[in-house]
């Protein structure tokens, strides 16, 4: 009674998760933001891709300006042609 039993305690480890590959590598991202670039030449290279990767990142067409913390003017003269160009080049491969 004096002596407690034993008890074995065995930790057991997760298998690491892996990332996801993008399905679209780097190269061929870079290579649609140049194409939009020149298709833009009014909006900057950041803007192009600020509104992508917020796109990308799965924030909704309306909302990406207020994510991005802009006026809504922007959303006309920036984020929908940058969008409508995202769309026709990435139909265009």
């Amino acid at each position: 009674m004096l002596t407690q039993p034993q008890t074995t305690v065995i930790e057991e480890t997760q298998e690491t998760k892996q990332i996801a590959a993008p399905q679209e590598g780097i190269h061929a991202l870079e290579t649609v933001i140049q194409s939009i670039d020149q298709l833009l030449p009014t909006v900057s290279l950041d803007e192009i891709t600020t509104v992508i990767s917020a796109c990308r990142n799965g924030t909704a067409r309306r909302d990406i300006c207020k994510s991005l913390h802009w006026g809504a003017g922007k959303y006309t003269t920036i984020v929908k042609p940058v969008l409508d160009s995202y769309k026709q080049v990435k139909g265009e491969k």
